[in-house]
């Protein structure tokens, strides 16, 4: 008698599938998908899912009642489970449900925690909505959820961060984060370069994202439900990479061009290179900066909180002194432009916004970048270069602390780490110090025993001497 197993196809009996139909084929799970019977044999609304991974039974449901887009979830789900596994699958598919005080039952989700951290978090708007972000990115990597510049149009950033939010913070295990970060080295291929900036990356996405969870926020969150171990709690940072600047620009070069270029035809982005590299001004300090800032007289620019933005620090609160040539020049530009802020702009943005930073003169600044690249300003922050050019030049004429006033920065130390290059050439002269010993073993080295033997050298040093002899 032929058994059951014997009329399946190989490809079926190796593979147990439906059809012949692999698992991560849409057509595998319309099979497997249900609708649960209650007590009366009353269907649910919605198809549901039960599979058995690596020794566990799991459930899930689908959310939905039209099979073909069930059949698709369930296939989301264990493609979910063999990739980032079972823990990180429960976390994003299974739904948090709320106890009726609104705590939620078991482990918070992503949305909930960031909700109560902006209550009891003092940082800026802009600052908390960076670590947002940093968050937000952690636990799609981790998910797996699909990334495209799509998800910023329109109403489908709403929905990318919703679909974020309602992930439970247990997907955030020591494992998968670690997994997260090896990961994005291995992004970068074998190129060390492209490496180095992985790495000083993910540590940055790492340390914002962890900012949520550190001891000054939760300390004063309550109402939520955080795994143990806490997110973060175990997180390892790449070694410190090197991040001093080093100048590839000629700054006296550059400045010749800028004034040749653009004081005429663009005077605005002029006024913004003249700034960034003279005065060594952040980009929102320029933005933002008012005429009433400036002394004209003392050649002095206040750098100082106003009612259009704040500072990056109170560190950042400084008087700044300006070459009185700079001063006569921007004097010259502001009266030609007039009205109260230095650049012109539109008056009316919200320059610290949460989600992503606001600027009065975004395009006298993309006009302006696009002739620092022109004319060989590296790097992805072409005016930040500057300003860190301006503290090099600083630096090399009157010595580390000016540049760190220069760039009022809270030590010393930030600037020699990131900001400054030497920009003289100091060598350990081997040439001198070849000729002192070459010298030294001529006075030593004993006399010729024979005239025969003289060298040319000697020859024409007595020449010479005779030459020189009165007659």
């Amino acid at each position: 008698m032929q058994s059951d197993v014997d009329k399946k196809s190989g490809k079926q009996v190796a593979s147990g599938s439906p059809r012949g139909f692999a698992k991560n084929d849409v057509r595998y799970w319309l099979e497997k998908v249900f609708k649960p019977v209650n007590g009366d044999d009353v269907e649910g609304p919605h198809y549901c899912l039960r599979v058995q991974f690596k020794g566990r039974r799991l459930a899930f449901t689908t959310g939905v009642g039209n099979k073909d887009a069930a059949a698709r979830t369930a296939r989301d789900i264990y493609v979910s489970l063999v990739t980032v596994g079972i823990e990180a699958t429960l976390a994003r598919w299974r739904t948090v449900k709320a106890a009726p005080d609104g705590i939620p039952d078991g482990i918070s989700t992503v949305g909930q925690y960031i909700e109560a951290a902006r209550k009891v978090m003092t940082a800026s708007a802009s600052t908390l909505g960076s670590y947002e972000r940093c968050l937000r990115t952690i636990v799609a990597d981790i998910l797996n959820v699909a990334k495209s510049k799509k998800r910023f149009h329109h109403g489908n950033a709403a929905n990318y961060r919703a679909e974020i939010d309602k992930t439970l913070l247990s997907v955030l295990t020591p494992e998968a984060i670690q997994k997260w970060r090896v990961g994005c080295q291995k992004k970068a291929d074998d190129n060390p370069a492209a490496q180095k900036r992985a790495r000083i990356s993910c540590n940055s996405v790492l340390r914002q994202a962890r900012s949520l969870f550190g001891k000054k926020v939760s300390q004063f969150i309550s109402g939520v439900t955080l795994p143990d171990p806490a997110p973060f709690s175990l997180v390892e940072f790449f070694p410190r990479e090197s991040m001093r600047y080093k100048s590839k620009i000629d700054a006296a070069k550059l400045l010749q061009q800028a004034c040749e270029e653009l004081e005429d035809q663009d005077p605005e982005a002029f006024k913004a290179f003249l700034l960034a590299l003279g005065a060594g001004l952040r980009k929102r300090e320029i933005d933002t900066l008012t005429r009433e800032q400036i002394n004209f007289v003392d050649g002095k620019i206040s750098v100082e909180i106003t009612e259009h933005a704040d500072l990056k620090s109170s560190d950042s609160e400084e008087v700044v002194t300006i070459d009185p040539e700079l001063c006569a020049m921007l004097k010259k530009l502001c009266d030609k432009t007039g009205g109260r802020f230095v650049l012109k702009g539109d008056e009316d943005v919200k320059t610290d916004a949460s989600y992503g930073k606001r600027y009065r003169c975004t395009n006298v600044f993309e006009r302006l970048y696009v002739w620092l690249f022109a004319h060989g300003v590296p790097g992805p922050k072409p005016l930040h270069t500057l300003r860190k050019e301006g503290g090099s030049l600083v630096c090399a004429e009157a010595g580390i602390y000016a540049a760190s006033r220069f760039l009022r920065h809270a030590d010393t130390q930030v600037t020699a780490q990131h900001y400054v290059d030497n920009k003289k050439d100091v060598t350990v002269r081997l040439g001198a110090l070849l000729k002192t010993t070459s010298g030294d073993s001529a006075k030593a080295e004993p006399s010729a025993p024979t005239a025969n033997k003289e060298s040319n050298s000697g020859r024409s040093l007595r020449s010479s001497r005779r030459k020189s002899t009165p007659k």
